[in-house]
């Protein structure tokens, strides 16, 4: 099997990376289905179900940089604002969208790189991405105030 299929009109689609995509979305394909015309049966997907179609985008996002692929959240998120949707394109796949002071709260609070920032994300992504988790949110955020304040908990040295 190649790796890179070429579709009509000229794109390339790896073939392991769409087979993992729809793996990590639990979508299954029909049996026998080829890799070559796994592109096409997604796009179907489309007209169908569309809880499937938010899955297989939003796996495609997170699986992308381990492919080298190219993914434009930036444009799919643009996308998904002209279609009404309720849900965001990140890096970090697709997440529900909010309050736009809600969100820039969170844009200013992680822009340190720090283990905080790390928790908080975490905390957020399992609030409002495409598999919430209450006790996730629950668990980071603690770790994520329990970071913010190691710093001030230092022991005094003793002379």
């Amino acid at each position: 099997m190649r790796d890179k299929l070429t579709q009509p009109g000229g794109h390339y689609f790896n073939g392991r990376f769409m087979n993992e995509v729809v793996a990590a979305a639990r979508v299954l394909p029909p049996e026998g289905l080829q890799p070559e015309h796994l592109f096409e049966w997604m796009i179907g997907r489309f007209r169908v179900d569309n809880e499937d179609v938010l899955d297989l985008l939003h796996y495609t996002i997170l699986l992308a940089p381990s492919y080298r692929a190219r993914t434009d959240s930036a444009e799919l998120d643009r996308i998904l604002v002209l279609g009404g949707s309720a849900w965001r394109a990140t890096d970090r796949g697709l997440v529900r969208r909010v309050d736009p002071v809600a969100q820039q709260a969170l844009d200013t609070a992680t822009e340190v790189g720090d283990t905080t920032t790390e928790e908080l994300t975490e905390a957020w992504d399992r609030a409002v991405g495409r598999e919430p988790n209450a006790s996730d949110v629950w668990d980071h955020a603690i770790k994520a105030v329990e970071a913010a304040l190691a710093w001030h908990q230092r022991p005094q040295r003793r002379r």
